[in-house]
């Protein structure tokens, strides 16, 4: 052991690699644009209506509950409940 001592202090450091991670941004700044473009895509489905064959009240009325619940979790301050509603809506696309 005491024959491995120089070798192991003359190393150099190991250094993690420089790795960029995805930019870290708040719930407080995310939520609110995950509910801006929610909404957006609702319109768009909104102008879909009266189409020959295109049914989109189902997916208009849930998009309309999704944001109402993110709504009320980013008013109330329930982090647990604006990280789901967070969760829920970035699936919409």
């Amino acid at each position: 052991v005491t024959m491995l001592a120089p070798i192991l202090e003359a190393r150099p450091p190991q250094s993690a690699p420089n790795q960029k991670g995805p930019e870290m941004s708040s719930l407080g700044i995310e939520l609110p644009n995950q509910i801006a473009r929610v909404r957006a895509l609702r319109d768009e489905y909104i102008t879909l209506r009266g189409m020959p064959n295109v049914i989109v009240e189902p997916q208009i009325a849930i998009m309309e509950a999704e944001i109402d619940r993110a709504t009320r979790a980013l008013g109330g301050g329930d982090v647990i409940a604006m990280l789901r509603a967070y969760e829920s809506l970035k699936g919409y696309e």
